[in-house]
């Protein structure tokens, strides 16, 4: 059997991405739109060939033709809750298609004969022939109907009338954002806009986090299907010679990991007063830093990249919004909860978490680095012996230790005022008190690396 390319493998004489059979290679703008509409996973590709012969020769079945107008989102949404080995694999539903069942269960109260995605990958991939067979029509008959039960949008139910067996499905959570997990049909906006209220971005904001946490989860794949595929050469050798692209997938493994952090960290909808001034290739990113730039100019200060710096550092807001989310799905506190949490950090720092404007300092690059190296050996109040600015993983390991959200509302509101309201603070007084530095001794540069000897040490 030839081996197939892994979709997202970069063509090195092209730099082009490959984008499965449907499509070849693409550009970065079109595989990210491809990605985005879900048209990247093998078996979405393959419902997608086999669509117009499928509804030209069943159209009038009274049972797959209301299915093939819902198959393509019902996979989607399988896909989605599927665990990510099972469905970036090639032929995922039909290797791990039990595992896969099980899951799809337990996310959706869906039963497990019902879950099966080899039913569905088997109807998208094995044509009219088996599209047509009792077995295969009554289990979509089932599954269509089990979906729509949930409020999936799927076929109307007065066709499937005659089903045999109708599935008693508990009550779902209300979809408070969307972030652990997604069943809408439609792909929703994966970025806000100052177009949408506060309310309508409660529910969509998920979309942006499912969309980064995928993207890196493919990168990851990617790497490990390139460090098997030149088994006796280190990953040092693998990066330092960009082999099967594996450098640039690490690029994109630690770039998409900034941000899952950011979009996990973006709660308050922007505004046209408050837009999004993070990544660099955002609109009010650009405007910002020119601004930035011309107020450096006026202060005679040497001119460097900017950095746009994340007042609150993002890694920190996503743990305590992650964690929040964790309580909210169990249903011990409501789903405005984000919100408020959101409300807090802005009352306590003066500063937004996430990608705001309102939250985001550009900052020349040396001076940035220093800032960072410094606070990451300042010790924090909350956790003897951790960073001021703790790192994502500790603290995401820290807070899952906490069991009660009386618990969890204490221990943020002293991180928020003893740790992140200090970070806010330097962060905006750092330059400032390089030029003060500077016009008392000349020669300060503010360049050099921090005393790394100098180690946190628990406050008494």
């Amino acid at each position: 059997m030839p081996i197939e390319t892994p979709i997202g493998q970069v063509n090195r004489k092209t730099g082009k991405l490959w984008a499965g059979e449907n499509y070849g290679e693409q550009s970065q703008e079109s595989y990210d739109k491809l990605y985005i509409s879900g048209k990247l996973n093998p078996a979405q590709q393959a419902i997608d060939r086999a669509t117009s012969s499928l509804a030209r020769s069943a159209e009038n079945d009274p049972i797959i033709g209301p299915a093939l107008n819902f198959l393509g989102g019902a996979v989607n949404t399988l896909v989605d809750l599927t665990p990510k080995p099972i469905q970036q694999a090639a032929g995922w539903a039909l290797d791990k298609n039990q595992e896969a069942a099980e899951n799809i269960a337990a996310r959706t109260g869906l039963p497990v004969s019902l879950a099966d995605p080899t039913t569905i990958a088997d109807v998208a991939m094995g044509g009219i022939g088996l599209a047509a067979k009792p077995s295969v029509k009554t289990a979509l008959k089932e599954t269509v109907q089990g979906l729509d039960t949930i409020g999936r949008g799927g076929p109307p139910t007065p066709q499937l009338a005659t089903a045999s067996v109708t599935p008693s499905l508990p009550p779902l959570k209300p979809n408070f954002d969307g972030a652990n997990v997604t069943l809408t049909p439609q792909v929703m906006e994966a970025r806000a806009k100052p177009s949408l209220t506060q309310a309508q971005w409660d529910t969509q904001r998920g979309e942006e986090i499912r969309i980064k946490r995928n993207k890196v989860e493919d990168s990851n794949v990617a790497m490990q299907n390139i460090v098997e595929n030149n088994q006796g050469i280190s990953k040092k050798e693998l990066k330092t010679k960009d082999i099967g692209g594996y450098k640039t997938q690490q690029r994109r493994y630690e770039d998409g990991q900034a941000q899952v952090s950011s979009a996990e960290s973006n709660i308050v909808v922007p505004t046209a007063d408050n837009p999004y001034a993070f990544p660099r290739g955002e609109a009010g990113a650009k405007v910002y830093k020119q601004e930035v730039k011309i107020a450096n100019d006026a202060l005679g200060r040497s001119i460097e990249q900017l950095d746009l710096h994340h007042l609150i550092p993002k890694g920190m807001s996503a743990a305590i919004y992650n964690r929040a989310r964790d309580f909210i799905e169990k249903g011990l506190i409501d789903e405005k909860y984000l919100n408020r949490l959101a409300e807090k950090f802005k009352k306590l720092t003066g500063a937004d978490t996430g990608d705001l404007r309102s939250g985001i300092l550009p900052m020349r690059k040396p001076y940035h680095d220093a800032m960072h190296d410094e606070m990451r050996l300042q010790p924090s109040d909350t956790f003897p012996g951790e960073s001021m600015e703790i790192m994502k993983e500790t603290l995401t390991s820290k807070l899952s230790k906490i069991n009660n959200p009386k618990d969890f509302e204490i221990l943020v509101d002293n991180l928020i005022k003893n740790d992140i309201k200090p970070l806010v603070d330097n962060a905006k007084n750092w330059e400032n008190m390089d030029d003060a530095i500077k016009t008392i001794s000349p020669a300060y540069t503010g360049r050099a690396k921090p005393n790394a000897s100098l180690k946190k040490t628990k406050k008494k």
